[in-house]
């Protein structure tokens, strides 16, 4: 299993970096989808109170996209963001 992940801030052009690589090896592309992450509204509207539930299903619904990702695509996985 190979998963490579690209980090760096907004609009540096990773999801482009992470297109294109995925497409030259013909790997699983995963993309971060920020607001399908639950308790997300709530940490911006109560920071102090959401905030751990919101990183832990940030982790969780990240983690489950790799495994899908991996599971269809022989193992390969690029992702536009960095879990850790």
């Amino acid at each position: 299993m190979v998963r490579l992940e690209i980090a760096g801030g907004i609009g540096a052009g990773k999801t482009t970096l992470a297109r294109v690589l995925a497409d030259s090896w013909g790997s699983g592309l995963v993309h971060e989808n920020v607001p399908d992450v639950p308790f997300f509204s709530k940490f911006y509207a109560a920071p102090q109170t959401y905030g751990l539930e919101k990183n832990i299903s940030f982790l969780l619904s990240h983690v489950d996209l790799i495994r899908d990702s991996m599971r269809s695509n022989g193992g390969v996985a690029v992702c536009d963001f960095a879990l850790f």
